[in-house]
């Protein structure tokens, strides 16, 4: 992941239009090693979590349906100019919760939101989290369900707002 890191900020770009494309090649450059299918959207149903979990979920193959709006979204944050945290922890949640929700990569997915998440944070002078937003795994989980099940956002802004707090302070 550092590498990829180091690729999408060594490009970085203020003016790039954000994309699936250009998410694709990022999860391409991260486990085109790993996976036969890196950089492509998953083509089979997924299903993650315990048994008998509230954190149980199923992706659907219709659920890829959302991916235009989805970009939308990415684009329509992307193009924002952000001058106070509390906006931009809220648009980097929903987009978090989203796109884990569609969960276009068969895996992944929470690396390339993070990412996605601390490139919006750049372009808007704002230090990287992601790495440390899954500190605590499973409250990370329940804030994500919280967000993708009920279209509220609030849980997963309210740890971005602390993780930010706390790399602003150091």
């Amino acid at each position: 992941m550092t590498l990829l890191y180091k690729y999408v900020f060594d490009q970085f770009n203020a003016n790039r239009t954000m994309t699936m494309k250009v998410l694709n090649d990022w999860h391409k450059r991260l486990f085109s090693n790993i996976f036969p299918f890196a950089g492509k959207y998953r083509t089979v149903e997924m299903h993650k979590g315990e048994e008998n979990s509230e954190y149980t979920m199923t992706w659907r193959i219709d659920f890829l349906n959302g991916i235009p709006d989805l970009e939308k979204l990415i684009q329509t944050v992307d193009r924002i100019e952000h001058h106070d945290v509390k906006s931009i922890a809220l648009n980097i949640s929903e987009i978090i919760c989203e796109f884990l929700f569609i969960h276009p990569y068969r895996e992944g997915n929470g690396r390339i939101s993070r990412l996605l998440g601390d490139y919006i944070l750049a372009k808007n002078g704002f230090p990287p989290i992601g790495a440390n937003l899954k500190v605590d795994e499973k409250e990370y989980i329940r804030r994500l369900h919280i967000g993708y099940r009920k279209k509220d956002y609030h849980p997963m802004n309210e740890l971005i707002l602390e993780k930010l707090a706390r790399i602003i302070r150091s």
